[in-house]
């Protein structure tokens, strides 16, 4: 589903010129698509069913991958439908730091914008088609997600659990550790040259925790392709670089 926006291009009719029952007709539609909408939203409930999340360990490595098991439960004896919550905006997960309170989160499907011109601002949102799933009777709907892949950790303790609309999931600890064995995923992600500018660079600030000689030159998506083969020739030397200082070192991070 494609909506297209165009900002900054507000216009204004004046109304002087319309036949007042023109007018009319539509103040009196407005108050009846009003009204409907309103009684929809008191009268529709919402599909709740039991929910909950499941980790194969509490403590992780920073970069490592955190797979999250997330279940719907039908626990009735009929057939409950509901909007597929893989791919839902409405459900999210949350990693929310226990010293400071940020909350790391993001929801289960995602909306994409693409610019067409940038000057103008005109931009297209798409938005994930929503589908519905059927859950038999005493049975479960399962899916995975990783924590790792969607959020930009650090270290520390975290109360993870998920949201559907205003409903919650039991709630998990996680810790996340930058200890030595945190490097070798670091490591990966600064030199694959297939993630996200934003991801590599995540990882190469963290390794520059340790070894502030690790810097590297990150092609993003408007660098030429020779510039970047040059980047990721240089990025090569870093690693070497990076591979005798970790022989050498003893890490005690």
């Amino acid at each position: 589903m494609m909506h297209i926006f165009k900002a900054n291009q507000n216009k204004f009719t004046t109304t002087s010129a319309l036949p007042k029952s023109f007018l009319l007709i539509v103040v009196i539609l407005f108050l009846l698509l009003s009204a409907t909408t309103i009684l929809y939203s008191m009268t529709k409930k919402p599909m709740s069913l039991p929910m909950n999340i499941y980790l194969k360990k509490q403590s992780y490595n920073l970069g490592e991958p955190i797979p999250v098991d997330i279940v719907y439960r039908n626990n009735s004896s009929k057939e409950k439908s509901l909007d597929d919550p893989s791919n839902s905006l409405n459900v999210s997960i949350h990693m929310v730091d226990e010293k400071n309170k940020e909350d790391f989160n993001y929801s289960m499907g995602q909306a994409t914008t693409t610019i067409f011109n940038e000057d103008e601002d005109q931009y297209a949102v798409e938005i994930p088609i929503q589908k519905s799933i059927t859950i038999a009777p005493m049975s479960s709907y399962q899916f995975q997600s990783d924590l790792n892949k969607r959020l930009f950790l650090r270290p520390g303790t975290f109360d993870c659990f998920l949201t559907d609309g205003d409903s919650q999931s039991e709630h998990k600890k996680i810790t996340i550790i930058f200890k030595e064995p945190a490097l070798s995923y670091l490591i990966a992600f600064a030199m694959d040259e297939k993630q996200e500018y934003s991801r590599r660079e995540w990882a190469m600030e963290w390794i520059q925790e340790v070894n502030p000689a690790f810097v590297l030159k990150l092609p993003n998506e408007n660098t030429p392709n020779n510039t970047a083969k040059e980047y990721e020739r240089f990025n090569q030397q870093r690693y070497k670089e990076f591979v005798l200082w970790r022989k050498s070192k003893t890490s005690n991070l």
